[in-house]
């Protein structure tokens, strides 16, 4: 058949060591355990945590569920896609907001007010990192400032 597009089909079998749903479910949670051993006990940076869940991950979609390569590099691929133009998007937003208001002299504004608030510093670190990452949230159009401040 020339000319034909080969489709990739992969059934994944939710039981695939040994008809254990258990001992599936501790596996398939490698990952996630590996990510908070690195970052919690290990105190290892967490973009080496993340890409070593990520390749781990991969590996047992392999090797333990019989994926087949190239499907597995591109849910990979995608993934990590998935993973990152959220948060892109929003640091672009917040450097482009950043910039917005110190040109039109409105940053000035937001100081006065967050210093009329508290005289002390870390409160007003604490004001910031919740409410300014929920304004950011909702200026990038996630929808989901208020969950996640």
């Amino acid at each position: 058949m020339s000319g034909a597009i080969a489709i990739l089909a992969f059934h994944q079998g939710y039981q695939p060591l040994g008809d254990s749903i258990l001992l599936s479910a501790i596996v398939a949670g490698i990952p996630l355990y590996l990510l908070f051993v690195m970052l919690a006990i290990l105190r290892q940076p967490a973009w080496l945590s993340a890409l070593t869940a990520m390749l781990s991950a991969a590996i047992l979609a392999a090797l333990v569920w019989k994926m087949p390569l190239g499907l597995d590099v591109s849910a990979t691929t995608e993934g990590m896609a998935n993973g990152l133009w959220p948060i892109s998007w929003i640091v672009l937003n917040a450097v482009f907001f950043h910039n917005l208001t110190i040109a039109s002299g409105d940053f000035d504004v937001i100081r006065r007010s967050l210093t009329r608030l508290t005289g002390d510093r870390r409160v007003q670190a604490l004001l910031v990192a919740f409410c300014f990452g929920a304004l950011m949230e909702g200026i990038a159009g996630f929808g989901a400032p208020v969950a996640i401040s």
